[in-house]
């Protein structure tokens, strides 16, 4: 099972990846929390040509609205992006952290967002 130990390795490694368009992470049933998704949003914004992204969770009660504000974050400020989609089942998002992703995301105008 995945941990913050775990995705902070996982991060660690994807700025190395600099040609990097399209990232998939998915989550599941793990123990990430708000602590390893900020390793996670990090890691992302050091893409420097990531136009792509898939970013699932589903089981992971730890994922909360907290998440929700680096999320909100990458998406308003990593001007790269131009496809988002995000996967939230069984999670720790309340409905105010839920529609927060929506909006951002419809702010934004990517050319595909989906959540």
């Amino acid at each position: 099972m995945a941990t913050d130990f775990g995705i902070k390795a996982l991060a660690n490694v994807l700025p190395k990846l600099s040609s990097l368009t399209t990232l998939n992470l998915q989550f599941c049933s793990t123990q990430v929390s708000d602590v390893g998704m900020s390793f996670i949003v990090d890691s992302i914004f050091q893409l420097p040509l990531l136009a792509d992204l898939l970013l699932g969770f589903a089981g992971c009660s730890a994922v909360t609205d907290s998440s929700v504000e680096q999320i909100a974050e990458l998406l308003n400020r990593k001007s790269t992006l131009t496809s988002v989609r995000l996967l939230s089942l069984s999670t720790g998002l309340t409905e105010d952290g839920k529609k927060k992703l929506q909006s951002v995301g419809s702010a934004r105008k990517f050319e595909r967002f989906m959540y």
